[in-house]
C-alpha cells in the first residue's frame, strides 16, 4: 500500500517540467508532473483558461492553458 501512495505522488522535477511543451494536452500535463495541488478556471471571450499550479517542497510550477492546450509555463525548482 505505501508504494502505491508512494506512486500517486507528485512528479515534479525540473527534468519532468522542462518536457512540458506549447500545445501538449492537460492529460499529456499530468502524465509527466502529476495531478496539480490547485486548478484555476475562467472564460472570457470564447476561450477558457486554466492554470494548474503545482507544489512539491520548496518547488513550485504553473501551467497554462488556453481551450485545452499548453500556452506557457513557470517553475522555480530547489536545488
Amino acid at each position: 500500500m505505501l508504494a502505491l501512495l508512494v506512486a500517486c505522488g507528485s512528479k515534479l522535477t525540473s527534468d519532468n517540467f522542462y518536457l512540458i511543451k506549447n500545445g501538449m494536452t492537460e492529460e499529456e500535463v499530468k502524465a509527466l508532473i502529476g495531478k496539480p495541488k490547485s486548478v484555476k478556471n475562467d472564460e472570457m471571450l470564447g476561450l477558457s483558461s486554466t492554470v494548474y499550479t503545482y507544489q512539491k517542497g520548496e518547488s513550485e510550477a504553473k501551467v497554462g492553458f488556453i481551450n485545452g492546450k499548453v500556452t506557457h509555463k513557470s517553475g522555480k525548482f530547489e536545488q
